[in-house]
């Protein structure tokens, strides 16, 4: 009955936009009802009219309790219904409501918007605004009262703590983060003020940051700990952005797909090469929803579920500056020349065996491996873009063959070929360098000279035929090829259809891989 009474009476208050009431301790005198049970229906009838008017005008609800033994059950009774059954251990001064719900918004958006907005000069953000909480003090005389407000105040500053935060890293903070720190205004009952100082002549976000945190010290203590987790962890962030760019500049790991090399995610980038830093034999990686088991450093990429095989490669893009080829490997800074194994696994092994094969399809191949020899590599190129200059197109360059003894290996790749050995085995085109365009003609014993194990050694080179036509015995540099005395560039068997050429420049050719066969 009397929370039905404490109810219609508020609901009356709601109807004509009233802002405040106050009850007596009804029922507790020809009623009979104990203090308690009155102090529980009447704050039941207060809740549940709360809770179904939660936009009501009312603000602010007096208990008016005279009997000082009234004034423990009343106490309890609210205690109960704000955090539950009060242990016998508790203090009875459980928590001082500092702060109420009705909050303004901390953010208009983002930080860097806000920073924006005010043209990138100091400002400040405050944090939630709340309603005062008023204390009505009743005791036996004034003294009492007076003890009871010096209490209060002394608790409620023994309480309130602040706590400042400096960190460039709250600027990069993520959307996510800022709204977390929004919200624990009104979850823990702090408020937070974010404060930003410019740095004179600095471009836009580039100041400094700090944010207060201002409640009980309890839950400054919790806010702050979590708002300092949120900077670490975005620092940490920040970091390895920084360096998947940096990788990203120096190296870029690649998967073929659809016959096609395609570049991974900055992420899946930096791990390849993290792993291939520390020397790992492997590493999983998660690609387009699979794991995939990588062999380092040339592949396969092997699913673990379905056994798909995919290539990879690895690009240096520092050497793509220095007109290097993309995918050598690494050398030593006082190294001049160097050959490195392919994996068979390769795509290019595969590419150079099906050159080779396409005429020496009977042949065993032992290995194959790359030359690289930077010196010769742009001396080849700067030849590449003279040519092209001079005949005034791009179709200048052929790949052919040319078979070798095991002998002069170490002078080819430390210096190039020598027009000196021409007429070594036949000079019927004249007195240069012979190179082959089908393996087969290569492979011969005549030119590629067996070893005493058997081994056999053939170059896929890289050859500047540009311009040609027919050759003759004792010719020493090519014929001209009109009235103003320009030379062809090569030489060859027949002009209709070429399958041996001769080259005059010794820098001309480049020997790309070696090939070991039976």
């Amino acid at each position: 009955m009397i929370q039905k009474h404490v109810r219609k009476a508020l609901e009356m208050c709601a109807k004509e936009k009233f802002t405040s009431i106050a009850f007596p301790a009804i029922g507790t005198g020809q009623a009979g009802l104990s203090p308690g049970q009155v102090a529980d229906s009447m704050m039941d009838g207060m809740l549940e009219m709360i809770r179904k008017n939660p936009q009501s005008t009312l603000k602010l609800i007096r208990l008016v309790v005279f009997q000082a033994q009234m004034l423990p059950e009343f106490l309890k009774s609210m205690q109960n219904r704000e955090t539950g059954p009060v242990k016998q251990d508790q203090s009875t001064w459980s928590k001082i409501k500092t702060y109420a719900a009705s909050v303004k918004s901390f953010f208009t958006g983002s930080w860097e918007k806000e920073i924006k907005q005010h043209g990138g000069k100091d400002f400040v953000i405050e944090g939630m605004q709340v309603d005062p909480v008023f204390f009505s003090i009743c005791g036996p005389s004034q003294a009492e009262v007076d003890k009871t407000k010096r209490f209060l105040e002394d608790t409620i500053n023994d309480e309130q703590v602040f706590q400042s935060i400096t960190d460039t890293a709250i600027l990069t903070l993520s959307d996510k983060d800022q709204q977390r720190i929004q919200d624990l205004q009104s979850t823990m009952d702090v408020t937070i003020r974010l404060e930003y100082k410019a740095h004179k002549g600095s471009e836009e976000t580039s100041g400094e940051a700090t944010l207060t945190v201002q409640g009980l010290s309890r839950d400054v203590l919790k806010a702050t700990q979590e708002i300092q987790d949120m900077l670490k962890t975005a620092k940490e962030d920040e970091i390895l952005k920084r360096e998947m760019d940096y990788t990203s500049e120096l190296v870029d790991w690649q998967y073929e797909q659809g016959g096609q090399y395609r570049s991974f995610d900055q992420r899946t980038n930096f791990n390849l090469e993290k792993a291939l830093a520390r020397q790992a034999a492997d590493i999983r990686i998660s690609f387009q929803g699979q794991t995939y088991q990588v062999t380092l450093p040339e592949g396969p990429a092997v699913s673990t579920t379905g056994g798909n095989r995919m290539n990879i490669r690895r690009i240096d893009r520092l050497k793509a500056t220095e007109d290097i080829p993309q995918h050598w490997d690494a050398m030593a800074p006082n190294e001049l020349h160097k050959k490195f194994n392919l994996q068979p696994t390769s795509t290019e092994y595969q590419d150079v065996l099906k050159h080779f094969q396409a005429s020496c399809p009977n042949n065993k191949v032992l290995k194959i491996e790359r030359i690289q020899n930077p010196g010769m590599w742009k001396n080849y190129q700067n030849n590449k873009s003279v040519m092209e200059k001079k005949n005034g197109h791009q179709n200048n360059e052929k790949r052919l063959f040319h078979g070798t003894s095991e002998q002069t290996l170490g002078h080819i790749e430390k210096s190039g070929f020598n027009r000196s050995y021409a007429g070594k085995n036949a000079a019927a085109y004249g007195n240069g360098t012979y190179f082959a365009l089908n393996a087969s003609y290569s492979s011969s014993n005549t030119y590629s000279v067996p070893n005493a194990q058997g081994q056999k050694h053939m170059y896929l080179c890289r050859v500047l035929t540009g311009d040609y036509t027919r050759g003759q015995t004792g010719m020493i540099v090519p014929p001209a090829k009109n009235s103003n005395c320009d030379l062809y560039d090569t030489v060859v068997d027949k002009t209709n259809a070429p399958t041996i050429f001769v080259v005059f420049r010794d820098d001309n050719a480049y020997p790309e891989y070696l090939i070991t066969f039976t």
